[in-house]
């Protein structure tokens, strides 16, 4: 299997892990009025308890492609203008990692 041949299979695991992890719900709007609010509220709890769990294989597949798209597009980009291209794909995925990592308060 070719490389671009196994991008899809990875995303569709992330995507579906995605929706796992976020059931289209709340308990704030929706009653357990029948057998189906129930069931959908059961998701939501289930997947408020694991949400954790339930979002590795997201950041997993999601995660390494997007540094993957990163790499590739800097490379590119870079020999389109005639620049060093394994320098600047390497400062493209620095920058990107300092965008893409969420920010943490200390106190």
């Amino acid at each position: 299997m070719t490389a671009r041949g196994i991008k899809l299979p990875i995303t569709i695991i992330g995507g579906f892990s995605t929706l796992l992890a976020s059931p289209p719900v709340s308990p704030d709007l929706i009653k357990p009025t029948n057998w189906f609010y129930q069931i959908l509220l059961g998701w939501y709890y289930w997947a408020k308890a694991n949400n954790k769990i339930l979002l590795v294989p997201y950041n997993l597949s999601i995660g390494i492609i997007s540094v993957y798209v990163v790499l590739g597009v800097a490379y590119e980009l870079a020999k389109h203008y005639k620049m060093p291209a394994f320098s600047t794909s390497l400062v493209s995925l620095m920058a990107f990692m300092c965008v893409a990592t969420p920010p943490t308060m200390a106190y």
